[in-house]
């Protein structure tokens, strides 16, 4: 007999569709189309979902924490950032969302997931005290002005991704297990997962070493004060460069909407 699927949060048995970013964030944003998608190794207009959710679960506390992103999304994140500005928030209703769209992606990915067992119970709502050893970090990117392909232009941060980082071999790194991070246009979060807990200064590093602009989000402050000091172009030219052949072959296939050459018949011109 075939094995019915397990809710990867709750355990019971039963499967659903569950986008990694939300639905009605998709509706809104028909034109951020085209994704690097790891597993499959090429850029596409995929969806990215996961089907190892149970309709209790994605219907329930999963979907209560898309409507609170909504309502951040409307008031902070649908706007591009050029100057400072103020983002207030909900700790918890932050962190848990943050925390579920990351897992949500790691399995979709089909990388460890491990960082994030413990954390099902903070974000399903059944545990609310806040996880001791992971840090969340905000950094908010300013749109590209200036000179490109010739032209003065301007390039906005128009898109939605998350993923793993890749950690930097620097010191304050040394106690971080595993980065994650979250962009919705101007405004990225990262997930710090530490080995052991530390102090305010060794936090202060971590968001200093991560960008200059960035902060440590807690449940205290609730609200926090950020001026961009780094540009769209500056944030996307590592992951396009490392991955290149498959956004080109992407553009080619979905833009241009003509027959795709090889990736090496690209490279070439």
């Amino acid at each position: 007999m075939k094995r019915k699927p397990k809710c990867a949060y709750c355990g019971k048995e039963g499967r659903s569709k569950e986008h990694i970013f939300p639905g009605w964030l998709l509706r809104k944003t028909p034109t951020y189309e085209l994704k690097f998608n790891k597993t499959k190794g090429r850029v596409s207009p995929d969806e990215n979902t996961v089907r190892d959710v149970c309709k209790p679960c994605n219907n329930g506390p999963l979907s209560q924490l898309d409507d609170y992103a909504r309502v951040l999304y409307e008031t902070y994140w649908s706007k591009i950032v050029r100057e400072e500005v103020e983002f207030e928030y909900d700790y918890i209703g932050l962190t848990r969302w943050l925390l579920k769209v990351s897992f949500n992606s790691a399995r979709q990915q089909k990388s460890s997931a491990k960082s994030f067992e413990a954390l099902i119970p903070y974000m399903l709502g059944e545990d609310l005290d806040p996880p001791g050893e992971v840090l969340f970090f905000l950094d908010v990117i300013r749109p590209f002005e200036g000179m490109w392909g010739g032209e003065n232009v301007v390039i906005e941060p128009r898109d939605h991704r998350c993923g793993k980082m890749f950690l930097k071999d620097i010191p304050s790194f040394k106690s971080v297990r595993e980065g994650r991070f979250i962009a919705i246009d101007s405004f990225y979060f990262y997930i710090m997962f530490l080995d052991a807990p530390g102090d305010e200064a060794a936090y202060g590093k971590i968001a200093a070493d991560i960008s200059p602009s960035c902060v440590r989000l807690t449940a205290a402050a609730q609200a926090v004060t950020i001026q961009p000091t780094r540009d769209y172009l500056e944030m996307k030219l590592p992951e396009v460069g490392m991955n290149l052949d498959a956004y080109l072959e992407g553009y080619h296939r979905f833009v241009v909407k003509d027959k795709a050459p090889k990736r090496s018949e690209l490279r070439s011109k």
